[in-house]
């Protein structure tokens, strides 16, 4: 990230951006800032993978709970959602590891909590 500022940043060498002054390096500076960027892609992944291990759920719907809150529509055109006549707002949500976590937590004490209580039902 800090190599893509280098060479985007006008009157740092010159009065234009080393990017405005080479045009030919315009690919290598967008193919820089996308591997820079891709660890914090998914990032709500692996926070999901490790919050579910921690809290007692399954790994791999806490991969899935991380892969969920990577997608874009969740920070999109659409402020909320209407759950029950409850406002979900989802512009903030987008690759967000805190609600991958709460996500995780959620499940991980439906898990402990639900044999419990089909138990007593039955």
């Amino acid at each position: 990230m800090a190599l893509r500022n280098f060479l985007t940043s006008p009157d740092l060498f010159g009065p234009q951006s080393i990017e405005d002054m080479y045009p030919a390096i315009k690919g290598i500076s967008a193919m820089i800032q996308l591997m820079s960027a891709a660890p914090f892609m998914f990032l709500p992944v692996l926070v999901g993978i490790s919050a579910a291990k921690r809290f007692g759920a399954n790994q791999f719907l806490g991969a899935a709970i991380g892969m969920i809150m990577t997608t874009p529509d969740l920070g999109g055109k659409e402020a909320f959602w209407d759950i029950f006549r409850l406002p979900c707002y989802t512009n903030k949500l987008c690759f967000t590891s805190y609600s991958s976590s709460c996500g995780c937590l959620v499940v991980g004490n439906f898990r402990k909590i639900l044999p419990q209580k089909i138990a007593i039902c039955s």
